[in-house]
């Protein structure tokens, strides 16, 4: 059946159909009212014509889909009761539609795709690698996405048991028995050590609109792909406002959000052992962490990898004293560019980094805190930072490797370079001998190295600009370079290796006044 314009059903009387039948009975008809049905212009079910002005809109959502279309709101106040399961569902609503959420469900919204084990590998195959082999026909298409999954407690990282290897995979090409990937493999699997997964999609998504969740979760997606959410504003009272898991290729935006908080994790945004996610918004504020790069222990629960956090100011409630800017250690190459954050940040995983941004210490006086460290790249690039404090709490760094949770440890496994980098300290509380970047090895036998440039700081009292000591572990390193620092004031120290510590490398230290 064609459908109609909005204008076409205005005059076929639908709207009065509507009122006179009531939405269950427009439910079980749906079939064969499709035409009758109000519509946009873009064949949207026109969800305010439907059910006459303002109120409840579960039934309508429930024609909608079963129908097999997307939704519009339009300007004025609505109400959803229940859990509402949106499959591949767009819904889209004006900027000055109002949404509220009733009822006790845990979410408000929710789609799940679906995860189905393949084949086990025929050989192992190796970092850099394009080229998979199954050990029977896979079934693949060329565009489907795959994971390869280590079951194997702590396999990523030994923080915590459900840190599991794997990646997520896109064909490019396919045989009857393998495939050809878009993408080479980050890491190295053995067949024996892991599972492999396809992924079918889901395609949701919601825009627009101002969002009242209360203690409820928006919207929590699993297996999704696509431009997720791009709202106008969430409120919530709630753990999570807005969470995904196991997705990729997706996008979440949000020109405000607030999460006042139930007391517990207290998340705006939550981001769950996915790849290739950008978020991006306008203001952002959530007692804890306005955004969180996490997971939990599910299968096929893999590290996080390429989630960029873009364009956002990020806020949280000083008095929590935990890292406004989020990142666990099943994280790899994620990290926050052109951000304003109010309350520091932390690095977790492989490759972390912070691009562009301006960030303000946490109640402690911490700008940045590694946690979970593997290794890798750790990248700290044309930043401003500043802090208040007259003491770092508990004798850290302002930039903290390692001093704070000893994060730096036998679980950091990858070689490791500290890369800081035209940036900016504005310090003029900070009191004599404190650190700005300080680095302990509680017991990592990668390699360590360093290169600290181009920086510009604003401080009084003399300070160590570098301090690096060795617990346990093995204090190698190849270089260490320090150059091209304005600022620091007489009697401060631009490198204190405690104890000898970190002297194996070529060392290099330039100080500009």
């Amino acid at each position: 059946m064609t459908r109609i314009g909005r204008r076409d059903m205005m005059r076929s009387g639908a709207g009065a159909m509507a009122a006179l039948l009531g939405i269950s009975p427009l439910r079980a008809r749906t079939a064969a009212m499709r035409n009758a049905l109000p519509l946009t212009d873009n064949g949207s079910l026109d969800v305010r014509t439907l059910i006459g002005g303002d109120g409840d809109i579960s039934q309508a959502l429930l024609v909608a889909r079963n129908a097999n279309l997307n939704i519009w709101l339009s300007r004025g106040d609505y109400v959803l009761t229940g859990a509402f399961d949106q499959r591949d569902m767009r819904i889209a609503a004006a900027r000055n539609a109002q949404i509220s959420a009733a009822g006790n469900d845990g979410r408000i919204f929710f789609s799940n795709g679906g995860f189905h084990q393949l084949p086990q590998l025929a050989s192992n195959i190796g970092t850099g690698a394009k080229r998979v082999r199954f050990s029977a026909p896979h079934g693949l298409k060329p565009g489907d996405w795959f994971i390869i999954y280590n079951p194997t407690d702590f396999s990523w990282h030994t923080a915590r048991a459900y840190y599991r290897a794997g990646e997520w995979c896109r064909v490019a090409a396919v045989t009857a028995q393998s495939v050809t990937l878009y993408s080479p493999l980050t890491s190295n699997y053995e067949t024996a050590s892991v599972d492999i997964y396809h992924v079918s999609l889901r395609r949701p998504s919601i825009s627009g609109g101002q969002w009242d969740c209360g203690q409820r979760t928006l919207a929590d997606y699993s297996g999704c792909t696509g431009p997720l959410i791009d709202v106008g504003r969430v409120t919530a009272r709630a753990n999570t406002a807005i969470n995904i898991n196991r997705c990729v290729a997706a996008s979440l935006g949000c020109r405000e959000g607030n999460n006042a908080g139930d007391g517990r994790d207290d998340y705006l945004i939550a981001i769950g052992n996915s790849q290739h996610i950008r978020v991006s918004g306008g203001v952002l504020f959530s007692r804890r962490h306005p955004v969180a790069i996490g997971g939990a222990d599910l299968v096929c629960g893999v590290p996080n990898r390429d989630c960029r956090i873009q364009n956002t100011t990020l806020r949280n409630d000083p008095d929590t004293n935990v890292m406004c800017a989020d990142m666990h250690g099943n994280s790899e190459n994620c990290g926050y560019d052109n951000c304003v954050i109010t309350g520091g940040g932390s690095m977790g995983g492989a490759s972390p980094y912070y691009r562009r941004c301006s960030i303000s210490a946490r109640r402690d006086g911490t700008v940045l805190e590694a946690t979970e460290l593997v290794g890798g790249r750790i990248e700290i690039a044309d930043t401003k930072m500043f802090t208040p404090a007259y003491q770092i709490g508990g004798g850290r760094g302002l930039i903290d490797l390692g001093s704070q949770n000893a994060s730096l440890n036998h679980g950091t496994r990858m070689n490791m370079t500290v890369m800081v980098n035209n940036f900016a300290v504005d310090a003029p509380n900070l009191g004599r001998d404190e650190a700005i970047i300080r680095l302990d090895n509680n017991g990592s036998n990668v390699r360590i190295d360093m290169s600290v440039k181009n920086g510009s700081l604003r401080l009084r009292n003399p300070v160590q600009l570098v301090r690096a000591q060795l617990l346990s572990g093995r204090d190698e390193s190849s270089s260490i370079t320090i150059s091209d620092i304005s600022g620091l004031p007489p009697g401060s120290k631009a490198y204190v290796p405690v104890n000898g510590a970190y002297l194996h490398g070529y060392r290099s230290i330039r100080v500009t006044e």
